[in-house]
């Protein structure tokens, strides 16, 4: 609210989409809370044009739902596979990665351990190079020993262990 306030309505709208991100990622509230909130802001945010927080919002909301299964609401919200084509056609990294952390915590709250992995690997996720890539290296490798362990398959047991290495050299920091 301040950020309108005093009529900054780029960071209003960032305080927006990052509200959203950390309701979600950070569990807080329940997801419908979470969606609700995504709601208002997405109405806030196409009242103001500002497509950048826009997509990355949708793609939350999105997230919410496929946990949820709550789906109902007033707006027309893109799928997540719309907003993937979009941040690719506009070379948006940083909603880009949004949209695949988001995926790979859907397959991993609906333990879809196999296309969770498959995912992070075609997208270039099993390695953090970036703060925000803890997230995925985490969820993957959780998943990778899970199934390693279901599976005693060394594949996946491989992929597991190199998470750990990469959360282990991330620690310090």
């Amino acid at each position: 609210n301040s950020g309108m306030i005093s009529g900054d309505v780029e960071n209003a709208m960032m305080c927006g989409y990052l509200c959203c991100y950390v309701k979600l990622h950070g569990g807080g509230d329940d997801l419908k809370v979470t969606q609700d909130v995504s709601c208002d802001f997405l109405r806030q945010m196409a009242k103001h044009k500002h497509a950048g927080s826009t997509y990355g919002t949708m793609s939350l909301f999105r997230t919410c739902a496929a946990l949820s299964g709550n789906f109902g609401n007033s707006l027309r919200i893109k799928t997540n596979e719309e907003i993937y084509e979009e941040a690719v056609r506009t070379k948006n990294l940083f909603l880009l990665h949004h949209v695949c952390v988001n995926q790979i915590y859907i397959h991993f709250y609906l333990r879809e351990y196999i296309p969770l992995v498959e995912f992070a690997a075609a997208h270039n996720l099993l390695e953090a190079k970036r703060t925000m890539d803890i997230i995925s290296v985490f969820l993957t490798g959780i998943s990778s020993l899970r199934l390693a362990r279901d599976t005693h398959e060394k594949k996946w047991r491989k992929v597991g262990e190199r998470s750990v290495e990469m959360m282990a050299r991330w620690a310090p920091h």
